[in-house]
């Protein structure tokens, strides 16, 4: 009787084992579709956000050409830096230069940059653009997307204008979606718990019946078979 005792603990011991093992499984399981989700979102949203970020640059780029061609046509480099600043006043740039044909900055936000050329090989490949060219960069410690947008007065190139804007938008989904995501990622770890627990205990319950019958205990009936 004894070794029946000794055994029947045993498999109530591995019962108990099987339980924790399989929510265990249960639970990592879903903290590594969390994990995929996480990162599926993130990259999904990032590739988005530089489309959405090539819609706006060629709208921006295209209303400060259209309404700055007269000034460029005779060079009033001024009045074009007063223009550029409005736009920036507003939020909606961070920075904006209009660059010569061959990549001379001359005219923009910031006037102490007039006279210097963009010597970078993406600032050179965008001399030669036929279309929008859209990046992801640093501005004084701050990412931001950089657009070259090509002006074209007539039918002869004139330079280019070179936009960047904040990428605050694009953080902002991001961050919603994790938020989001990981919400639901709770709640799914909670119900994933509860059918590991579910479903290791119809597993291991006929081992715990074993386990009762070798230790010589009475097996606990319903109301009615006790009355009987």
């Amino acid at each position: 009787m004894e070794n029946n005792g000794q055994s029947a603990v045993q498999m109530q011991t591995e019962a108990r084992e099987i339980r924790q093992k399989l929510a265990a499984a249960f639970g990592l399981l879903i903290i590594l579709l969390m994990l995929l989700s996480i990162y599926i979102i993130t990259w999904v949203e990032w590739d988005a956000g530089l489309e959405r970020a090539k819609g706006e640059g060629q709208v921006l780029g295209k209303v400060i050409a259209v309404g700055m061609a007269e000034q460029l046509a005779r060079n009033n480099f001024q009045g074009i830096e007063f223009a550029l600043r409005e736009y920036a006043g507003m939020g909606l740039l961070r920075y904006c230069v209009i660059t010569s044909k061959t990549g001379k900055i001359i005219a923009g936000t910031d006037s102490g940059l007039n006279g210097k050329y963009l010597n970078d090989k993406w600032s050179f490949e965008s001399l030669t653009a036929t279309d929008l060219m859209m990046r992801r960069a640093l501005y004084r410690g701050e990412q931001i997307y950089e657009a070259a947008v090509p002006i074209i007065i007539g039918e002869e190139r004139f330079g280019s204008i070179r936009l960047g804007f904040p990428l605050q938008r694009e953080f902002e989904n991001i961050r919603k979606l994790l938020i989001l995501n990981f919400c639901l990622g709770l709640a799914f770890l909670l119900i994933a718990l509860f059918v590991a627990f579910s479903v290791s205990h119809a597993v291991t319950g006929r081992i715990e019946e074993l386990a009762v019958e070798a230790r010589g205990e009475p097996r606990k009936e319903g109301p009615n078979a006790q009355a009987g």
